[in-house]
């Protein structure tokens, strides 16, 4: 029970509002909040005084008070139709979920999409809700990141979709310094770790990765897809850092992967993609890259049985870097070779070296790491391999992997698979 000294002023002053607060006190006794252990009417009380503190109706702080009685207790609509009124039961009725719709990013998705359509008073008691969970999220001590982090994913895109139908409210300009405060500080851990969209019409590979990445330091598995079209349905419910993604999948078993990779380019460009494939083929890879390497990685399907290296590669794009399979540039470096008329017969064993790290997407520092150069010395040698080769040698990392990839690509040999 609510002592006399917690009543907030808005049950003394509003009529409707004492009485939700009532009908909370009682449907939501014995909950607690997971954070703190405090009732979870405390979350409600919050929820009202921001409504009221920002000027909202009476209908609207009760609906405030009201607005998880649907989703936490057996109160049904009706009830609150029945016993609050119309505008009340409308409002609650909005900002809250469906329960039938099965996981936690559908079920948020589809919220948000309800209250986006549901008109202000709707908005403003779930500006509140949201408010009032970040400022209980900031206590929390991360001991569940993985909750956390799809929390805290489902408050930014709640605060953008308020933003741009609420501009002017106190409520969501507060929201968005408390989310900001929450980011910079306490969550900074969650916001590194990367969230991953798996798809392969295999489902033995699907389950294989689904465990080497669960088991990850800093990597979610947001969902797995089996076909092209539900790869694309999870890109837009799930938002991930980066997909990692077979070639040929349904429905036309023929380039998929890659075709999703160049699309997100343009509908998606912060997002990564793996892409795993058992051919080290030059065109799967320059198909890949051909629009920019930054952010994409090609392995070869045989990687999947070095967990470590998999994962680094998903951390690696999701942060704008490139990964090429050490084996498809083997394949590519021999295949030029083998050509006599090639300008790699120039190259010396360690610009052979040097190119093969390059290719690859290494920085000029951790080439010089992995065959014990100094910086120097790898810089004189790309200079001589690009020009060497009639390449023209960018600064930065992504450019030159392509230039390179291009270059070692243009034959006529058989490719390997």
């Amino acid at each position: 029970m609510i002592g006399a000294d917690q009543i907030p002023d808005f049950a003394v002053r509003l009529p409707k509002a004492r009485a939700a607060l009532a009908c909370v006190e009682r449907v939501h006794q014995g909950q607690h909040r997971s954070v703190d252990g405090e009732p979870f009417i405390m979350h409600l009380i919050e929820v009202g005084t921001l409504l009221y503190q920002a000027g909202a109706t009476e209908d609207v702080v009760a609906a405030g008070v009201l607005h998880d009685t649907l989703e936490k207790t057996d109160t049904s609509a009706y009830d609150i139709y029945a016993r609050f009124g119309r505008h009340v039961g409308d409002i609650v009725c909005a900002v809250s979920h469906d329960p039938g719709i099965p996981g936690y990013a559908r079920r948020k998705t589809a919220l948000r999409n309800q209250v986006a359509d549901a008109g202000e008073d709707a908005l403003t008691v779930f500006a509140a809700d949201k408010l009032s969970k970040v400022r209980e999220l900031r206590l929390d001590d991360s001991s569940r990141l993985k909750l956390r982090s799809r929390k805290l994913r489902h408050y930014r895109l709640s605060l953008a979709m308020l933003q741009e139908r609420l501009p002017d409210s106190p409520v969501v300009s507060a929201l968005a310094t408390q989310l900001s405060a929450l980011q910079d500080g306490s969550a900074l851990q969650d916001g590194a770790r990367v969230r991953v969209v798996i798809a392969d019409d295999a489902y033995l590979v699907r389950e294989a990765l689904e465990q080497i990445l669960t088991h990850a330091d800093g990597i979610d598995v947001a969902r797995s897809c089996s076909d092209r079209d539900s790869l694309l349905r999870a890109i837009e419910e799930e938002r991930p850092d980066v997909v990692l993604t077979d070639i040929r999948m349904p429905p036309t078993g023929s380039d998929e992967g890659i075709q999703v990779a160049r699309q997100l380019r343009t509908t998606h460009p912060k997002v990564g993609v793996v892409v795993l494939s058992q051919f080290a083929d030059p065109h799967y890879v320059l198909g890949l890259l051909e629009a920019g390497s930054g952010g994409r990685a090609y392995l070869l399907k045989e990687r999947v049985s070095d967990p470590r290296e998999l994962a680094d590669a998903v951390k690696a794009v999701a942060s704008g870097g490139s990964v090429v399979d050490s084996k498809v540039i083997e394949v590519l470096v021999q295949a030029r070779r083998n050509d006599a008329a090639s300008p790699l017969r120039e190259l010396t064993p360690r610009e052979h070296e040097v190119l093969a790290e390059l290719a690859q997407g290494k920085s000029n520092g951790a080439i010089a790491e992995s065959l014990v150069l100094t910086k120097r010395a790898v810089e004189k040698h790309i200079n001589a391999i690009f020009m060497k080769l009639n390449l023209a040698a960018p600064d930065d990392v992504s450019p030159r992997v392509k230039a390179t990839l291009a270059y070692l690509a243009n034959n006529d040999g058989p490719s390997a698979a």
